[in-house]
């Protein structure tokens, strides 16, 4: 029995806030959660009729106005209202629409889940080695196919500490979702899955109704990868007040969140979602200019000339 998501839910679309929230430790080695930032933030829009997904990573470090606070970097507004205060951090800042749920997955979330289902197949992308003992966030990993433990995927997903910075690691965080996504999917969950209802309901903290979360992943379960749309924020490293930060890029923002949260995928290629850089190699000065023209006028959403 596959339910009907329009029924269930009473609307077309489905906007869900996804925080990962960071661990806080003391001076002497104790866990804490009080003021924990949100060390990952992500917008889902899920059309529940086509079940095309719009996945949109937002940086943590983004330099916001956050409503009762002032700015600050957008990952400080869940430790000063919890995860509605980031909703209203986006909403303002972004435009978004309101979101209808949260979700908000502590670190153990993750690896418990992964662990669960005996680990993941994984491309690591590049050679890493951090040791933060403060942090407790270890990471050795090298550069190819592996298979991942609960750990180490926790670790893959939240390394930053290259030149990337926090654009690898939102693109890291994706790949890892497909492929858990795709796991989920294998027929041999259906063992585990007592274990991983479990593991959310210790783990997510949630205005969703349990029986609607339940509904939501048995209709999802036969989601492709080319159903799954994902992009991230656009924005510019700055600094400020000696701290480094990010500035949203409004125009290409706006645009993204438009058509990610609003307008959605119906399963064919939109070009707006396609980000173009023009530079004009050719020796004739106006090329690029004659070109962005030409590919604004098919829909595709150029960000810069040169």
């Amino acid at each position: 029995f596959e339910p009907d998501l329009t029924q269930v839910f009473g609307k077309q679309k489905l906007r869900l806030l996804v925080l990962g929230e960071d661990d806080n430790w003391t001076g002497n080695d104790q866990l804490y959660t009080a003021l924990s930032r949100s060390d990952t933030n992500i917008a889902v829009a899920i059309d529940l009729k086509s079940k095309n997904i719009g996945v949109l990573s937002i940086p943590r470090d983004l330099w916001m106005d956050i409503p009762k606070v002032g700015y600050g970097k957008l990952n400080e507004a869940i430790a000063d209202g919890g995860p509605e205060r980031t909703e209203a951090t986006l909403v303002k800042n972004l435009g978004t629409p309101a979101f209808d749920y949260y979700m908000v997955l502590k670190i153990d979330a993750t690896k418990n889940i992964v662990d669960a289902i005996g680990g993941l197949d994984v491309n690591v992308e590049k050679d890493m080695d951090y040791d933060d003992s403060w942090g407790h966030f270890h990471v050795h990993l090298k550069k190819g196919y592996q298979h991942l433990n609960g750990d180490e995927t926790v670790g893959y997903i939240r390394y930053r500490h290259d030149e990337e910075g926090d654009f690898g690691r939102m693109r890291r965080q994706r790949q890892v979702m497909q492929v858990l996504a795709a796991r989920l999917k294998d027929p041999s969950i259906a063992l585990h899955v007592p274990q991983l209802l479990s593991i959310v309901v210790k783990n997510v903290r949630t205005n969703m109704p349990y029986d609607k979360m339940v509904e939501l992943a048995l209709a999802l379960r036969d989601i492709t990868p080319q159903m799954v749309h994902t992009s991230e924020v656009p924005s510019d490293i700055g600094f400020t007040d000696g701290q480094s930060v990010l500035y949203l890029q409004p125009q290409a923002a706006a645009q993204i969140v438009h058509k990610y949260l609003v307008v959605g995928f119906d399963g064919s290629f939109d070009p707006s979602t396609v980000r173009v850089k023009v530079e004009n190699g050719s020796g004739r000065p106006g090329a690029a200019a004659a070109m962005a023209d030409a590919l604004r006028q098919k829909g595709f959403t150029v960000i810069e000339t040169g």
